[in-house]
């Protein structure tokens, strides 16, 4: 879409500010230079006619730490959308299982403009370069006062995100920033090991249906709950909101699909 002088704008320099701006006409060429437009080299000049810190911002901070899928298209389809929802940061793993072991930062990049321009949003999230599991866990080890889940597959306790939150915030200063972290591995799961040391650095088994949906599946899942302040409605108490997701299973157990059902309600 083109836009002429006069034209208001919005304007983020992605560290959570938003500008309105109005452009200003493009001058004239200097006297012996030529004329002729130059599309690699334009630029438009605005003024700032107000600003808003803090844009969009909310209250909690998330961390999503994913292992990259083989198939690199659902990777970047899942940046996107946690960029449109408002994640703070993204941790591509790597663990003995992973398939992929390298991305494309600048493709990520650019995914990541792209995503917060057509959501408006004023604060973009981090991406970090891929890190290994053993490292990150060490380094999440002396985080002490964040929330630290992690999902994965196999028979053990787990917590529903429900429970999590709610044991978290009965030890959450008043008026401290929460703090969440989710750990989630690749296609082939995290190996033992991995899972061992993960609860040994803090990490709490987090329960996702059946463990049998696809990793961007759950990842949606998992970020939609906090989008929809579901689980941080005692962070919102102005506001009420539900979800409901039930599972149908059975009596013998054997079965050939598994059909997810989930709702919301908003006041």
């Amino acid at each position: 879409m083109r836009h002429i002088a006069g034209d208001m704008i919005n304007v983020t320099d992605g560290k959570g500010n938003m500008y309105l701006c109005s452009i200003l006409p493009l001058t004239a060429p200097e006297q012996g230079k030529s004329s002729k437009r130059d599309k690699t080299k334009e630029s438009v000049a605005c003024r700032i006619i107000s600003a808003t810190p803090n844009f969009g911002a909310h209250n909690y901070q998330l961390t999503m730490a994913v292992a990259p899928t083989k198939n690199m298209e659902r990777f970047e389809w899942f940046l996107e959308k946690s960029t449109e929802i408002g994640l703070d940061k993204v941790v591509p793993i790597i663990t003995s299982c992973s398939e992929r072991r390298s991305i494309n930062q600048e493709r990520l990049e650019k995914i990541r403009v792209s995503a917060a321009k057509q959501s408006l949003k004023g604060k973009f999230p981090e991406i970090t370069s891929p890190v290994a599991i053993e490292a990150l866990l060490k380094r999440c080890e002396e985080e002490r006062e964040s929330l630290k889940l992690v999902a994965y597959c196999g028979e053990a306790t787990k917590l529903s995100i429900n429970e999590a939150i709610a044991k978290y915030k009965a030890n959450l200063p008043e008026g401290a920033l929460p703090k969440i972290s989710i750990l989630i591995g690749p296609e082939g799961d995290f190996t033992a090991e991995e899972i061992n040391l993960a609860l040994a650095c803090g990490f709490k088994g987090l329960w996702y249906a059946l463990a049998a949906l696809g990793l961007i599946t759950i990842v949606w899942l998992v970020m939609s709950c906090f989008f929809y302040k579901t689980w941080f409605d005692m962070f919102f108490p102005q506001e009420i909101s539900r979800n409901t997701l039930g599972v149908l299973e059975p009596e013998d157990g054997k079965y050939d699909y598994t059909i997810i059902l989930s709702g919301h309600t908003d006041t």
